[in-house]
C-alpha cells in the first residue's frame, strides 16, 4: 500500500472538515453500492462533512467518520464505524457502530444487483444519554452502459430509551462514467419520519448533492456540494469521502 497516502488521509480528511460547519446531513453521508472490500482484506473509510442549517442561529458543528471494514468473503464484510463531531472548539465521539454487510452473486458491469446492511451501534449524542440502535439499510442497484443507479431504502430504530419509532431514511443515487476512474453523478439523502406516519414533503430534511467520485491509485475520493430541497432541510452540504485498502 502507498504509505505516504495513508499518512496524509487523515490530514486530508481534517482539511476538508475545516472548510464549513455541519450540523443535520447522515452521519453515514454515501449511498451503499454492491462495493465490499476484498475477503480477507483490510479497508479503511474516512468522512467529513459540513451543513448550514436552514436557521440563522441554529447551532452548527463539524462533522466525521471513520470506519474500518474487513472482507469475511466475496459477498460478506464486516465494519466498526466511530463517529465524531466538533462543537464550541471541541471534539466529541458519538460512540460506535457494528454494520454487517452483504451483497448478492451478479454481473459486475451491466443489469441488476440487490443486498443489504445492518447496524448495531450504541449511539452518545452530546448532551443526551446513549442508547442502543439499529438500522437496516437494503441495497438495490442497477448498471447499464455508463449509469449506474443505486436505491437505499434505509430504516432505522432506538432499541433504547423513551422513543424507539422506525424512521424512514431513504438515499438515491445516479452516476454516469465520464471515463475509468472517474463518475459524474447526483445523490438523494431524506429524513421521511416514522415508517408508519410520513412527514408531508415540505417538512421532511431532503439534501441533494452533485457529486464526483474519481480513483487515483489505491485511493479512492468521492466530492460532494449540494442544497436542501424544503424549508425544513439544510441550507447548502458539502462532503468529501475517502477509502484505501489496507495491505
Amino acid at each position: 500500500m502507498n504509505t505516504l497516502l495513508m499518512r496524509r488521509l487523515p490530514a486530508i480528511c481534517l482539511l476538508a472538515l475545516a472548510l464549513g460547519p455541519a450540523s443535520a446531513a447522515p452521519t453515514d453521508f454515501r449511498v451503499l453500492t454492491n462495493e465490499l472490500t476484498e475477503a480477507g482484506e483490510l479497508g479503511i473509510e474516512m468522512q467529513a462533512s459540513w451543513a448550514r442549517p436552514a436557521g440563522v442561529r441554529a447551532a452548527t458543528a463539524l462533522q466525521g467518520l471513520a470506519e474500518l471494514s474487513f472482507g469475511l468473503t466475496r459477498r460478506w464484510e464486516l465494519s466498526l464505524q466511530l463517529p465524531v463531531s466538533r462543537v464550541s472548539g471541541s471534539w466529541h465521539g458519538h460512540g460506535a457502530n457494528l454494520e454487517l454487510t452483504f451483497v448478492a452473486d451478479h454481473d459486475e458491469d451491466s443489469g441488476f444487483y440487490w443486498g443489504g446492511r445492518v447496524e448495531l451501534g450504541r449511539n452518545r449524542p452530546r448532551g443526551d444519554e446513549a442508547f442502543w440502535a439499529t438500522e437496516l439499510r437494503p441495497i438495490l442497484g442497477w448498471r447499464g452502459g455508463l449509469w449506474h443507479l443505486t436505491f437505499n431504502p434505509g430504516f432505522t430504530a432506538a432499541l433504547t430509551g423513551n422513543d424507539r419509532a422506525v424512521e424512514f431514511e431513504p438515499s438515491a443515487k445516479l452516476s454516469y462514467r465520464l471515463r475509468p476512474g472517474l463518475n459524474l453523478g447526483m445523490e438523494y439523502f431524506a429524513e421521511a419520519g416514522e415508517a408508519s406516519h410520513l412527514r408531508p414533503g415540505r417538512d421532511r430534511n431532503q439534501l441533494a448533492l452533485l457529486v464526483m467520485d474519481t480513483r487515483v491509485g489505491p485511493l479512492e475520493a468521492s466530492f460532494g456540494i449540494g442544497a436542501g430541497l424544503t424549508s425544513a432541510s439544510d441550507r447548502r452540504v458539502g462532503k468529501v469521502l475517502l477509502s484505501l485498502p489496507i495491505d
